[in-house]
């Protein structure tokens, strides 16, 4: 992502947010002694943010999102509607962040076609979790990056179906599981 030596943020069209993004990224991290990697990118002002972009984490929850997407992939590649099950345990795994789903979804899936997926969505770095522990799945801030652009804008990953079906659900999270960025976001 980073196209000007040194910078954490660059935008070619808007160089003064992208100065006042980095600084106050570096604000919210100044003094922190944990291990972070940092990626944003902001489609309507070019804006684009990256810090350890290649760090492998283990996953935890967050690799939930990617095992949907492989789900959809699925269903997409056999032309057919989502299950009962999958739809029940994809609900609960995505807006309450059920363990029990995610395990189901995810032995069900596979090693195999969970991998094919990542290859599809260019998440090279990303590394699966090892027999049924998912949330040691070893993700990157990079390929992240890239699996939103599967949910959100690829039309050759999941068509527009079940890209708003990804998005649905997400945006129903109970507001108990809701976490993300705390910096920098508008206040409500």
């Amino acid at each position: 992502m980073r196209s000007t030596a040194g910078r954490m943020c660059v935008s070619a069209a808007y160089p003064a947010l992208a100065a006042r993004m980095e600084a106050d990224i570096a604000a919210a991290l100044r003094g922190r002694t944990d291990t972070v990697a940092v990626g944003v990118r902001d489609r309507l002002t070019g804006v684009t943010c990256e810090l350890h972009g290649s760090r492998h984490f283990d996953s935890a929850s967050a690799v939930k999102a990617t095992v949907m997407a492989a789900v959809l992939r699925r269903a997409q590649e056999q032309h057919r509607d989502l299950t009962a099950d999958e739809a029940r345990e994809l609900r609960a795994m995505i807006t309450y962040s059920d363990n029990d789903a995610t395990t189901a979804l995810w032995t069900d899936l596979g090693r195999a076609r969970f991998s094919a997926f990542l290859r599809l969505a260019g998440m090279a770095s990303t590394l699966p979790g090892y027999d049924t522990y998912w949330g040691l799945t070893q993700i990157t801030g990079a390929d992240e990056m890239r699996l939103l652009d599967a949910l959100t804008d690829r039309q050759d990953v999941l068509t527009g179906r079940w890209r708003a079906y990804a998005l649905e659900l997400m945006a129903e999270v109970i507001d108990e599981q809701r976490w993300g960025t705390p910096y920098g976001t508008p206040a409500g």
